[in-house]
């Protein structure tokens, strides 16, 4: 493993363990700021798609196949997120759970072996071969991004207002 590899492993133990310490208190939910992290990527998918030719039948197969995977783990870690209603303040904080955290940590676990893979020895003649199918992969990854994100934000905001509902209720009454 080169020096560079290394200090790449070293900084996502470190991410994944300020993210796992910091995760313990929760953090407040604010569901008006839930479509930001989508738009952003959904901005950078569109730039991206912008400067690629346009994908042939089995490129939009991959994509809808990815974006289905994507919605399905998005929801998985918006389910196992524990979501808690302070009845005082009538705050709700999220915290992920173990699960949750290791699907987090899987998937940026699989990118960097993907790239060390890539990043090996016979990586530039395999790169010039298959240039077109790498940016392909590459933008199912962006796709699959997208879509874990945008499901897991529908669905924490979907609970997080089923779960303030009694709340907004006695606050109109009271």
């Amino acid at each position: 493993m080169s020096v560079a590899g290394a200090l790449t492993l070293v900084a996502l133990a470190a991410v994944a363990a300020l993210l796992w310490f910091a995760n313990r208190k929760g953090r407040p939910v604010r569901r008006w700021r839930l479509i930001i992290k989508p738009l952003g990527i959904a901005g950078g998918v569109a730039v991206a798609f912008a400067s690629s030719p346009a994908p042939g039948a089995a490129g939009i197969a991959l994509l809808a196949a990815v974006a289905a995977i994507g919605i399905g783990v998005g929801y998985f870690m918006a389910v196992r997120q524990a979501l808690t209603l302070d009845s005082a303040s009538g705050r709700i904080t999220s915290r992920m759970s173990p699960a949750g955290f290791i699907v987090f940590v899987a998937l940026f676990a699989g990118r960097f072996v993907l790239r060390g893979v890539l990043d090996g020895p016979h990586a530039p003649a395999q790169l010039i071969a298959h240039g077109a199918a790498i940016i392909s992969y590459a933008d199912a990854a962006m796709v699959f991004l997208l879509a874990a994100f945008a499901a897991q934000s529908w669905e924490i905001w979907r609970r997080s207002k089923v779960l303030s509902g009694p709340i907004r209720a006695s606050a109109a009454r009271g």
